[in-house]
C-alpha cells in the first residue's frame, strides 16, 4: 500500500521578524566596535603626542646639560655663568674646556627664542644648532652655584594640544 507523504506548509527560511532582529543585533555590534575603534585611535594619538612633548622637553634639557655635537654643556661649565632674561626668551653664556686636556676654553651660548619656540646651542665659532623644538615656555635662573632650567614642550594631536614640563638644576663642575 502506498501512503501519501504529508506535505509541509512551512518552507525552509527565516521570517521577517527574525531577519530584522538579526540586523538590529548586527548594527548594535558594529556601532559598538566602531565606537571602540575610534576611541582607541583617539587615546593612541593623545598618548603619542604626550610622549612627543615629553621627549622634546627631555632632549632639550639633556642637550643643555651635556652639550651637543662636539661641545660641552652646562655640566662642564666654568663659573661664573651669565644668564640674561628677556621677554622673548633667555640667553646663557658660559665657558667650557676646549677639549679633554682642558688647556684652553671655548665660549658657549644657550638661547631660548620664544618666537621660534626653540632652544639653540652655539659652541665657539660654530653655527648655532637647534637642540630643542616646540618649546612653548622656558626659564633659566641662577641660584648660588646652580642653574635651574625649566622647559615646557608642546605637541599637537587632531583633537588639541598637549604639553610636558620638565626642570633640571645643573651645578657646573668646573671652577674658574
Amino acid at each position: 500500500m502506498h501512503t501519501p507523504m504529508k506535505s509541509s506548509r512551512r518552507k525552509a527560511g527565516y521570517t521577517l521578524a527574525e531577519v530584522m532582529t538579526a540586523v538590529a543585533i548586527l548594527a548594535m555590534v558594529m556601532a559598538a566596535a566602531s565606537l571602540t575603534y575610534s576611541m582607541s585611535i583617539r587615546i593612541w594619538r593623545t598618548a603619542s603626542a604626550r610622549m612627543d612633548a615629553s621627549s622634546a622637553a627631555s632632549l632639550a634639557l639633556t642637550r643643555c646639560t651635556m652639550g651637543a655635537g662636539g661641545g660641552f654643556g652646562l655640566r662642564a661649565a666654568f663659573l661664573p655663568v651669565q644668564i640674561t632674561s628677556e621677554t622673548g626668551g633667555w640667553e646663557i653664556r658660559f665657558t667650557t674646556p676646549a677639549g679633554m686636556s682642558g688647556d684652553s676654553t671655548t665660549a658657549n651660548v644657550l638661547t631660548f627664542n620664544a618666537a621660534d619656540r626653540t632652544i639653540s646651542y652655539q659652541s665657539g665659532n660654530a653655527a648655532p644648532v637647534v637642540i630643542g623644538r616646540n618649546i612653548v615656555a622656558s626659564t633659566a635662573v641662577q641660584q648660588s652655584d646652580a642653574i635651574t632650567i625649566t622647559v615646557r614642550a608642546e605637541a599637537q594631536t587632531g583633537y588639541g594640544n598637549t604639553s610636558s614640563e620638565m626642570s633640571t638644576s645643573i651645578a657646573p663642575r668646573n671652577r674658574s
